[in-house]
């Protein structure tokens, strides 16, 4: 995919500076503007990966190929005799008898079709994104596709786009003629997937809320670096990907990104925007890849990084790099790309256990009151998901099971005439019957002598 400042040139610089600054016990390595996820995908065979981008056709690519640790095998698919869903969504044929139908939203309003003068796709092509884009939302709200496997089959249509797309390099105009590309016929993109064995996530977040909830080892930034809006740029695979049916404006169709502009592009929030980012970075290796043209001088840069890292550390790296365009004039060989570093010391241990998933920061707005959250502090509750998972259940439950209750945040708010809580932890299950069978007073008072004998704390973890 031809993306705007991709990094695949930079990858063994990046490396080289990781590994002349790195302790070697690294365990996470975070992309928080991701992109294309080509940073990521490098670093997966050496890390567990988080990884985040802001535009949802990111994301996709993401959770196919960096959350992903093996090809997936569609199973529900096979059983329901579609064995190879790509060469079924390739070949099978499209009745295209109504293409101003709502179905073919891509055909009607990005090639030339009764009345539609732009020129994206070819009309064929345009069908075909989307009777493939249609079939794949059908199998997964008929129960065919597990998540890993529907954002496999997502990714793999955006990635194809691209090939046979009228365009010189982004989705910010079409071709007044035809490139001969737009006239191949679609193929969908066999994702390449690497096990790594660890528990990569990928996130949809806006990254300096997401630095917030995060912490690790590296932490790799490749913000925007002019005023150029990526969403306007990518506005056409942003829909593809949605499929959200937006209402669509001007000569190229644009959808509304009024919600979607960086501060990284505007030259009076950068400087304000990055210094947060940077401030609220818990991770020990912090590496910035930015342009020599960009709106943040690399003076600037450095004091900020200066004043939240250890100043001794820091370092400065300065590559010619080849801008994104198919001529260069004489003024653009003076263009570099620098790699900044920083080393941070963190001010507490870092936790790798927990890691917020990307339903939990989209629910993160304070639960019901009638909701009861567990006492324990157990990995993977449920609390802040309630009020997401608790509608989902019928309004008169006879007997309900928990089979895997750990904290018992689910459980515990359930009506129901029978709960059966389990879980393979029998010191989780003895405490619940303790809470149980003793009386509240009793369980209150043990508690507080524990404090009062051990002289316990937030601070005295000892």
């Amino acid at each position: 995919m031809r993306f705007i400042g991709c990094k695949s040139t930079l990858l063994k610089n990046i490396a080289d500076i990781i590994d002349s600054n790195a302790t070697g016990n690294e365990e996470i390595f975070c992309d928080l503007f991701s992109g294309t996820g080509t940073v990521a995908r490098y670093f997966k065979p050496k890390y567990r990966i988080l990884s985040n981008d802001f535009l949802h056709f990111s994301f996709t690519v993401q959770k196919a190929t960096i959350e992903n640790n093996r090809t997936p095998l569609f199973s529900k698919l096979r059983r329901n005799g579609i064995y190879d869903p790509f060469e079924y969504l390739e070949e099978t044929t499209i009745c295209v008898k109504n293409l101003n139908s709502p179905y073919f939203f891509i055909t009607r309003n990005y090639s030339p079709h009764d009345g539609c003068e732009r020129k994206y796709f070819s009309t064929e092509n345009a069908a075909r994104i989307d009777f493939i884009r249609n079939t794949i939302e059908s199998w997964k709200s008929g129960g065919l596709l597990e998540e890993h496997e529907y954002y496999y089959l997502l990714a793999g249509l955006i990635e194809s786009v691209p090939s046979v797309s009228n365009i010189a390099g982004t989705y910010g105009a079409y071709l007044k003629g035809w490139d001969k590309r737009a006239f191949k016929k679609l193929c969908l993109t066999r994702m390449e997937i690497f096990d790594n064995g660890k528990e990569n996530l990928s996130f949809n977040c806006d990254a300096n809320e997401l630095i917030k909830d995060i912490e690790g080892d590296i932490l790799y930034l490749d913000p925007p670096y002019n005023t150029r809006q990526y969403a306007p740029n990518y506005h056409l695979l942003e829909t593809i990907s949605r499929y959200d049916n937006p209402k669509i404006h001007g000569v190229t169709g644009i959808r509304p990104y009024q919600d979607e502009k960086s501060k990284y592009c505007r030259r009076g929030e950068v400087l304000d925007a990055f210094e947060a980012l940077v401030a609220r970075a818990k991770f020990s290796n912090v590496i910035l890849s930015y342009s020599s043209e960009g709106l943040m001088s690399s003076d600037d840069i450095e004091k900020i990084m200066k004043r939240y890292g250890i100043e001794q550390s820091y370092q400065c790296c300065t590559i010619p790099y080849r801008r994104y365009k198919s001529k260069l004039s004489a003024a653009d060989n003076g263009v570099s790309e620098y790699l900044f570093y920083i080393k941070k010391q963190l001010k507490r241990p870092k936790n790798y256990a927990v890691h917020l998933k990307a339903t939990e920061l989209i629910t993160r707005a304070a639960s019901p009151s009638n909701i009861i959250n567990s006492p324990l502090n157990y990995i993977g509750g449920k609390y802040k998901l309630l009020p997401q998972i608790l509608p989902l259940f019928p309004a008169q439950i006879n007997t309900f099971a928990d089979l895997f209750a750990g904290g018992c945040n689910v459980a515990i708010n359930i009506k129901a005439n029978k709960i059966l809580c389990n879980d393979i932890n029998s010191k989780i299950i003895d405490l619940f019957r303790a809470f149980q069978t003793k009386p509240l007073a009793e369980v209150l008072g043990r508690i507080e002598a524990n404090i009062s004998r051990y002289a316990l704390t937030k601070e005295n973890e000892e």
